[in-house]
């Protein structure tokens, strides 16, 4: 009986120690079962992110596009402002020609030999 009882402790000593491994390895993967769901949650915020920036990312190339048409609308009227003034300083110049044209003819004329000139004092 006593060799039965002995067996049999070996037998029990050996499932304990193979219930204390397969605890352990119970315990080790309930860390990596934290640590994926730590993970997942990190992903989840991380592509939560991603959407964010993704959408700022949107509204900003529809903020430059809609500057790059008012740039190219005030370009436009620039450019005719431009346009309205080179005619203008045409239009100054053809009358200044016009005016010395009439003058130049008179001033042939006139004698620009220093005259003397009275004393004021």
């Amino acid at each position: 009986m006593s060799e039965q009882l002995w067996s049999k402790s070996k037998q029990l000593a050996t499932i304990f120690e193979q219930l204390t491994g397969a605890l352990e390895q119970l315990e080790q993967l309930q860390k990596v079962s934290e640590q994926k769901e730590e993970q997942e949650a990190e992903l989840g915020q991380l592509c939560q992110a991603i959407e964010q920036l993704r959408e700022e990312k949107a509204k900003e190339s529809g903020r430059a596009d809609k500057l790059a048409g008012e740039l190219k609308d005030y370009r436009k009227r620039v450019k005719a402002q431009f346009d309205v003034l080179v005619q203008e300083a045409r239009t100054q110049r053809d009358k200044f020609d016009a005016v010395v044209a009439r003058v130049k003819p008179v001033l042939d004329c006139v004698d620009l030999e220093a005259a003397p000139q009275p004393d004021v004092w």
